[in-house]
């Protein structure tokens, strides 16, 4: 009543329920019950300094707050975040091509979580990507940040090769200089996003004692940094990706032929982590290689993103079919995955352009239709001219 006299508002049931909901699922740095009443009162202050008289705080308006107070985006906390869910797949699966049935997997726990039918004691999934280099493992979990809306907070664990990294990932012991102020590289970006995508690249390149560390994380939602630290991670997707077996399965079998072998992935996994850690694991989700259909798809994503780079330059590239399938033929190597393609795209397409872009034909922007001249890729530009508006403006300008 004192929040209601004093914002001259009227506050219901189901914004106070929501704040206590909402506060205790979103907002782990702050306690109860400051934080639920913050929201309510950050809620009646809006009211105020629209000056708006006799407004109603309801659930919309707590909703609107804790999004505002912990940057999220409104469908995550409301509960419509059900048509961004249905959403979901179909969107995964136009930008990540050839992994259907890994994205499936992937897909299939986190509907689970959303549901509620998972504790709220854990991260919303805890995933291990397996499967060759260049298939798609990091950036499924780029994708699915940006359709789910938040933040990707990416470690390279290449990094934390040495068993003293464990300081730089959750802070010093004590005893050690900067005990006191670093609470570690995970702590620190978990505090910052606690609703996040967490990505640990690569890793079995991590010290044991590192991934260590994750256990208490996928098993009760928060990880205690060395200086008594907490950091909550229960609104958390968690993925790691790993090329374990990967190597094993590009030597050819016995005999003859040029058959693959399978099951080297399960078996590496199986004895590189310890089963506690593969334990809390919610799903380890296999990533295929490429097929040469596939890459034509994903030589229109990699031109779609040269346009959109080049999009504020007015300048436009489009590819003939047959240098698409020329592309494929150089850059297509199914152990490698879809890097070297990128690489060829660097030399064949994005080289001869960025001359032209600086100091040729393309200063001023135009089309281009990348088109093949026996076993040479071809650049046909059309310049886009000044047009007699603009060159009356320029000779106005001189004079």
């Amino acid at each position: 009543k004192y929040y209601e006299s004093h914002h001259g508002v009227t506050i219901t049931d189901k914004a106070i329920d929501g704040a206590v909901k909402y506060s205790e699922k979103y907002m782990a740095d702050k306690k109860l019950p400051d934080k639920a009443i913050d929201i309510i009162d950050r809620a009646g202050a809006r009211f105020k300094v629209k000056d708006e008289k006799d407004g109603v705080v309801d659930h919309d308006q707590v909703v609107f707050e804790v999004s505002k107070m912990t940057n999220l985006p409104l469908e995550q906390i409301a509960a419509k975040e059900t048509e961004t869910l249905k959403d979901l797949e179909g969107g995964m699966k136009t930008k990540v091509y050839g992994q259907d049935e890994a994205i499936d997997g992937l897909l299939d726990k986190i509907f689970i979580a959303q549901a509620g039918l998972k504790s709220l004691n854990k991260p919303i999934g805890s995933f291990l990507f397996v499967g060759p280099t260049g298939c798609g493992k990091t950036e499924t979990a780029k994708v699915l940040s940006q359709e789910m809306g938040v933040e990707l907070v990416r470690f390279d664990m290449s990094e934390f090769q040495e068993r003293h990294s464990v300081a730089k990932f959750i802070g010093a012991p004590p005893g050690y200089v900067g005990f006191e102020e670093d609470a570690g590289q995970l702590i620190t970006k978990l505090q910052e996003h606690p609703n996040c995508i967490l990505l640990l690249d690569e890793i079995e390149k991590a010290h044991k004692d590192v991934s260590n560390v994750l256990l208490g994380l996928m098993d009760n939602g928060f990880v205690t940094g060395s200086n008594g630290k907490k950091a909550d991670a229960r609104n958390a997707i968690v993925i790691m990706t790993s090329n374990l077996g990967a190597r094993e399965m590009e030597a050819n079998s016995i005999g003859f032929g040029d058959t693959e072998r399978s099951g080297e992935d399960d078996s590496a996994v199986t004895n590189f982590f310890a089963p506690e850690f593969r334990n809390r694991l919610d799903g380890i989700i296999k990533f295929d290689k490429l097929e040469k259909s596939t890459m034509l798809l994903i030589v229109d994503k990699f031109i779609k993103e040269v346009n959109d780079m080049l999009a504020d330059k007015g300048i436009l590239i489009e590819l003939t079919d047959t240098v698409k399938n020329f592309l494929v033929k150089k850059g297509f190597n199914r152990k490698m995955g879809a890097r070297p393609l990128q690489r060829v795209i660097d030399e064949q397409i994005k080289k001869p352009m960025s001359k032209e872009v600086l100091f040729g034909k393309l200063v001023n922007g135009g089309h281009v239709t990348v088109d093949l001249n026996g076993e040479e890729i071809t650049l046909d530009i059309k310049e886009f001219m000044p047009t007699k508006k603009d060159a009356s403006v320029e000779d106005a300008t001189h004079d």
